[in-house]
């Protein structure tokens, strides 16, 4: 290129007039800088030139100019494009994310009147009155439980991961169960009562369901299909249970389970379960047929008055005294006795508790002993009467401020054992359960 065309190029990309042409000026965004980066966009060579070296006319070299004009406006427009779109994204990036929101129930279950012991009228078959009769028996203590239910569900908005309270809604469960002492099958009553319904509680679906190890379940009434909890409504129904045949000699442990779900339009449901007690059926009671109690709960010999061990010379006073120990070993309202069958164990107890008692040095034991044939005894031999019982887990030596021992007729001793067994057949009084005997003090 000639020096007038160089000055020419230099003078349009500096924004002066060209002497060739004084008429015309070169918008100042298309000074040479730029001009570079349009070069980078579209080739080494500017629009419209020849390659250096070579001899251009001055109208080639103003088609060339117009090239480049066009090739930098596009350059610029595509520029301000891709910064509009980076604007857009950053203002995306940054912009607050939509919350989470999700809506569910949650349960809450709590034991009111386990077992309440208040007197009222005896209770009939699926009469729910959770409490103590006037008369009590044996057999009621053993087969009966009733306990009361608090229970709420709570409608909750969760946004973002925090709780926000909607509603509730509150109810209560009223649960009792008679096992049969004499049969494996028997009937449970539930009943669903005081509903109350605050804010969005309405719409609320209950769902029951029951299980039972060791046992097949049959719901009836209300507790076999999902209700409705309204304000103010109750619903009542059953649940019955078959233990099926017990092998004699053996016997089965039967934990019955309760589960309600609440179920309400677009909220993640709610499940409220519950076990009720541990109810046990055998077939270990020698000429009894297989029936069920509650292992737990201690039936009490002389419930309504005394037991018979009362009345049972030399015995007696020593159970009394026995009973005044620290822990009150088989008096109503101090510690159970346990009862324990394994005669190995038995006979443990029976060693560590008189096996170094001594006998009375003039050898006066407070009754006329008959003598009886070498190896033989009678009723008059003297025996060792300990208590606690060495038939009881609580026997031995293993409570040495609440051990009693004395020297006794044989036959106090064998009576006292009959009327122990007398008391343990019908009460399904097996390894382990609970017991007192009330001897009146």
């Amino acid at each position: 290129m000639g020096e007038a065309g160089e000055s020419m190029w230099s003078q349009r990309y500096q924004g002066k007039p060209s002497t060739a042409h004084p008429h015309r000026r070169i918008h100042a965004n298309a000074r040479k800088p730029v001009v570079h980066a349009t070069h980078s966009l579209v080739g080494s060579a500017r629009p419209g030139t020849a390659p250096a070296g070579t001899h251009q006319s001055e109208g080639a070299r103003d088609k060339g100019d117009q090239l480049v004009m066009s090739y930098t406006k596009r350059a610029a427009a595509s520029g301000l494009a891709a910064f509009a779109l980076l604007g857009t994204c950053t203002a995306a990036a940054t912009a607050a994310p939509a919350p989470s929101v999700k809506y569910e129930l949650k349960t809450t279950v709590t034991t009111a009147k386990p077992y309440a012991a208040t007197r009222g009228a005896t209770p009939n078959a699926g009469q729910l009155v959770c409490g103590v009769p006037v008369v009590r028996t044996n057999e009621f203590i053993r087969t009966f439980k009733c306990e009361t239910l608090n229970a709420r569900i709570d409608v909750l908005k969760i946004v973002n991961g925090v709780p926000q309270y909607e509603g509730s809604a509150y109810f209560q469960i009223q649960d009792e169960m008679r096992l049969n002492i004499r049969q494996t099958t028997w009937q449970e009553h539930l009943k669903v009562s005081q509903v109350r319904l605050v804010g969005k509680a309405s719409g609320i679906t209950i769902t029951p369901t029951h299980s039972a190890s060791g046992a097949s379940v049959k719901a009836g009434g209300a507790m076999a299909r999902p209700f409705a909890l309204r304000q103010g409504s109750t619903h009542s129904g059953t649940v019955t249970y078959n233990a099926g045949t017990v092998t004699k000699g053996k016997k089965k442990n039967i934990t019955p389970s309760h589960t309600f779900t609440g179920v309400k339009a677009g909220y993640t449901p709610a499940r409220l379960p519950w076990k009720f007690e541990k109810a046990r059926c055998d077939n270990m009671m020698g000429g009894r047929r297989a029936g069920c109690v509650f292992p737990a709960h201690a039936p009490i010999d002389g419930l309504n008055g005394v037991s018979s061990m009362a009345s049972i010379p030399f015995v007696n006073t020593n159970m009394k005294l026995g009973q005044a120990g620290p822990h009150h070993f088989g008096k109503p309202g101090g510690t159970p006795l346990h009862r324990l069958t394994g005669e190995t164990a038995i006979e443990a107890n029976r060693r560590a508790a008189c096996g170094h008692f001594p006998k009375p040095a003039n050898g006066q034991y407070g009754w006329v002993v008959i003598p009886a044939p070498p190896g033989k005894t009678n009723a008059t031999t003297p025996s060792c009467d300990e208590y606690p019982f060495a038939s009881s887990k609580e026997g031995g030596n293993k409570y040495p401020a609440d051990q009693k021992l004395k020297w006794v007729p044989k036959g106090s001793n064998d009576a006292q054992g009959r009327a122990l067994n007398r008391f343990y057949g019908p009460n399904r009084v097996l390894d382990g359960d609970p017991y007192f005997i009330n001897m009146g003090v």
